[in-house]
């Protein structure tokens, strides 16, 4: 285990979000790692009227990446480095929510190399965040593979 849920670090992440972007229709899913009690928590909050909240135990499979292929934009906590190349490859700008280190290793050093080559970023308004880099990486597999 690298990180450790930050719950007031994760809602006040969310809240500026919120309130950077108040012209955004702002959906927020869960994922399986996310402690059961902090969609309630997070509806009490004044800003939760302004989200869209879809817990992941309620959405259907392959849900969270058509509604990425929709998006301008994902924040993604930097735990989940899968999802964070999921939104890149989707062609979204992407930023990362902080969350609290237990240890640093290659995954941690990745996000963080991430940030340093502005690929992501850690900025809570939408415009402030790096313009979209598809990856393509089913192009660069099938050119690859039509080159053997």
């Amino acid at each position: 285990k690298r990180h450790q849920w930050n719950q007031n670090k994760v809602l006040t992440s969310v809240q500026k979000i919120v309130e950077n972007n108040p012209d955004a229709e702002i959906i927020l899913t869960t994922s399986r790692r996310t402690p059961a009690e902090f969609v309630d928590i997070l509806r009490q909050q004044s800003f939760a009227q302004h989200l869209h909240i879809f817990p992941v135990d309620q959405t259907p499979q392959g849900w969270i990446f058509e509604e990425m292929q929709k998006a301008e934009a994902v924040w993604v906590t930097e735990d989940s480095v899968s999802m964070i190349f999921e939104a890149l490859t989707a062609g979204c700008r992407v930023g990362v929510m902080a969350m609290d280190r237990l240890k640093d290793d290659r995954i941690t050093h990745s996000v963080d190399q991430m940030l340093e080559s502005k690929l992501i970023s850690q900025q809570t308004y939408v415009v402030q965040l790096p313009q979209p880099y598809a990856f393509k990486e089913a192009d660069r597999v099938a050119t690859y593979l039509l080159a053997k």
